[in-house]
């Protein structure tokens, strides 16, 4: 369970490269573009932002040694580009 969470967390971000693509669909593809990231995307990415925030803090204890900027690096992969890819995309641009 925790190998399948974190898979999904590790393709999460690689959703969003395709965001310019949904802004030309029709009105029924962009429907269901829609519904695909809500029931779909939009689980998957609270899943990771979950699984990347318990990661984060052993993340946190084994690169302190290396400084500041280590840590802050390790949040923004594990929670800072989930958190975004779930609550700062607009619905349907993935």
């Amino acid at each position: 369970m925790a190998a399948m969470a974190l898979g999904m967390a590790l393709m999460a971000p690689a959703a969003a490269v395709h965001a310019d693509e949904t802004t030309s669909q029709s009105g029924a593809a962009r429907v269901a573009s829609i519904g695909f990231d809500a029931v779909i995307l939009r689980p998957v990415g609270f899943v990771a932002l979950v699984v990347g925030a318990g990661l984060f803090v052993p993340a946190a204890l084994i690169t302190a040694p290396n400084g500041w900027h280590s840590i802050t690096e390790a949040r923004e992969i594990l929670v800072d580009n989930p958190a975004e890819h779930l609550f700062q995309r607009p619905l349907g641009d993935f």
